[in-house]
């Protein structure tokens, strides 16, 4: 009898770990992409994350960076802010050296879809290297190039804001 009381009760503690184990695997943060020790920030499902890094001159910067495909989107991140459905960052274009290199992204957080942003027009080669940076990535993710003046006011607004941040 005590054999079979130790038996059953061996029994039911494993059943409630399984059904713990079932319900508590369907509790994640919803992250697919892993954060590394030089993550600071993920966004959406963790595709898009800032990472910490030493610039040449020493200095720790962030970029952002398409954890699934391995490239750097934005590099020596000035400013960034998130709300429920954007993020939006202002940097150094990465494929660019420059004075007017800086760009904005705005990326959105439900799909991972972004855009690159400009709001100098007649900067020829920027815009060049822009399109040849996102023709190598046209096939792996989402991404357009875009002037800032064909956003809607209140996102062009928050862009706007982080250059006076």
């Amino acid at each position: 009898m005590l054999f079979q009381s130790y038996k059953h009760s061996k029994m039911i503690v494993l059943m409630i770990c399984v059904l713990a184990g079932i319900v508590f695997s369907g509790c994640g943060d919803g992250i697919k992409y892993d954060q590394g020790k030089d993550s600071y920030k993920a966004f959406g499902d963790g595709e898009y994350q800032l990472l910490r890094y030493t610039s040449i001159s020493g200095e720790r910067e962030l970029c952002l960076t398409n954890c699934r495909i391995h490239t750097s989107i934005l590099n020596n991140v000035k400013q960034f802010s998130v709300d429920d459905a954007y993020g939006y960052f202002l940097g150094d274009c990465p494929f660019y050296e420059s004075q007017s290199s800086q760009i904005y992204v705005l990326l959105k957080l439900d799909d991972n879809h972004i855009s690159l942003i400009y709001d100098t027009p007649e900067d020829a080669k920027l815009i060049g290297a822009m399109e040849r940076f996102t023709s190598n990535m046209i096939a792996s993710t989402s991404v357009d190039i875009v002037f800032i003046n064909h956003f809607d006011l209140e996102i062009k607004e928050k862009l706007l804001s982080l250059k006076q941040a």
